[in-house]
């Protein structure tokens, strides 16, 4: 080692040795601070699909509740402040106006988003705001229960060509936390996936006129925090 280096890496060797502390400090006070917290939920959803030809927005179906199961972690900075993931299954139903099919769609979503509250130690109120990615994983097709078919009322469909099922999108909502204990809480919330790729059902003109998904959803869970609230 040339002199200039060892008395290069002699100054960065003390200058490390004076940095790494710090930066420990900074990250282990970070870390006491912040809370983590999981929890399940569930509920119920109504998906409104549209077809958009040209200048129009057409709702050519009719929402149908559906349902919704998941878990999310959350991960506060502050008292106000945190960042949430959430991962679940969505059951988008509706019907058709033009004929007398139910159309069943199963999605599997990846939300994350900023979660703002406020309130006081027992009562919360918060918004969350982000975006999502989701997948079509299964879908299906039900006569209408007025039709009288010998046939099979349930039919299960392949995936066409033309379907894309990729899903993404913005999100958000409101919701109420009620503090139990010091680590469960209970929580009620709405939100809205709100989405912004064309799933190709347009049968009309599939690709040149696309088609999106909104979902409203209402939500019961509970979540459990590790540290004190």
């Amino acid at each position: 080692i040339t002199p200039l280096r060892k008395v290069l890496f002699l100054q960065n060797f003390k200058f490390m040795k004076k940095i790494i502390p710090l930066l420990f400090f900074i990250f282990t006070s970070f870390i006491v601070s912040a809370q983590w917290r999981i929890g399940v939920y569930g509920g119920g959803d109504l998906c409104y699909r549209s077809l958009h030809t040209g200048n129009w927005i057409t709702n050519t179906h009719t929402a149908k509740i559906g349902g919704l199961a998941g878990v999310n972690g959350q991960y506060n900075f502050k008292e106000w402040l945190g960042v949430r993931a959430d991962l679940n299954l969505q059951f988008r139903n509706y019907n058709s106006k033009d004929t007398t099919l139910n159309y069943r769609n199963r999605y599997l979503t990846f939300p994350i988003m900023a979660n703002i509250s406020m309130g006081n130690d027992r009562l919360r109120g918060y918004v969350n705001i982000g975006g999502y990615l989701g997948y079509w994983t299964a879908k299906k097709q039900m006569l209408s229960d007025n039709d009288d078919y010998s046939a099979d009322p349930e039919i299960k469909y392949d995936f066409s060509d033309t379907d894309k099922r990729y899903d993404a999108g913005l999100v958000g909502g409101l919701g109420v936390s009620f503090v139990c204990t010091e680590s469960i809480v209970i929580n009620l919330e709405g939100m809205m996936y709100y989405g912004r790729l064309d799933n190709g059902t347009n049968a009309l003109k599939p690709g040149k006129y696309p088609s999106y998904d909104v979902v409203m959803c209402l939500n019961f869970g509970i979540s459990y925090y590790f540290g004190n609230l």
